[in-house]
């Protein structure tokens, strides 16, 4: 018998480039998308972003605004977990 571990209620793209986040008050942070899913993105950011945050984040061709759901650290960077509330494609 196998073991499934997965707790993911979402599958999950692997795709990996670069967006920006854009935190409440108008900074900016560079992130790193470690995957996504239909209602949310992996990211990695330098910086830890606290959880309940909204912020929008953009990159070519696609804008949206979601809340941090975690942030967790990972060596020197963090792993933040973004649900996303909305989301246009170009």
């Amino acid at each position: 018998m196998t073991e499934n571990n997965e707790r993911r209620s979402q599958t999950r793209i692997a795709w990996r480039g670069n967006l920006q986040l854009i935190l409440p008050g108008g900074a900016t942070l560079p992130v790193s998308v470690r995957d996504i899913s239909t209602n949310g993105f992996g990211l990695w950011v330098d910086c830890p972003v606290a959880p309940g945050e909204t912020v929008e984040v953009h990159g070519e061709g696609f804008s949206g605004s979601g809340t941090v759901q975690y942030c967790e650290p990972q060596g020197e960077r963090y792993r933040i977990g973004l649900a996303l509330r909305s989301a246009i494609v170009t």
